[in-house]
């Protein structure tokens, strides 16, 4: 059964490289500096999300004004 339930979400999985990882960790630096708090995987999430061209969905309030990002509450 749980199984099933993961397999059910396959189809939203992506790879991503190394140097993804070393990018998303350059951008949350650069977003530390200018006031933004976010976690190592809201970070790659949204490197990711910049780097595919698609909108970063997230309730974070420190996205609200960034690019890229679509802001729910």
């Amino acid at each position: 059964m749980a199984s099933d339930i993961l397999d059910s979400f396959s189809k939203y999985l992506i790879d991503f490289e190394s140097e993804d990882i070393a990018g998303s960790m350059k951008l949350r630096l650069e977003l530390k500096r200018k006031g933004h708090n976010i976690s190592y995987a809201d970070a790659l999430g949204y490197f990711l999300s910049r780097k595919m061209g698609i909108k970063f969905l997230t309730g974070d309030r420190a996205f609200a004004d960034l690019s890229g990002v679509e802001y729910v509450e």
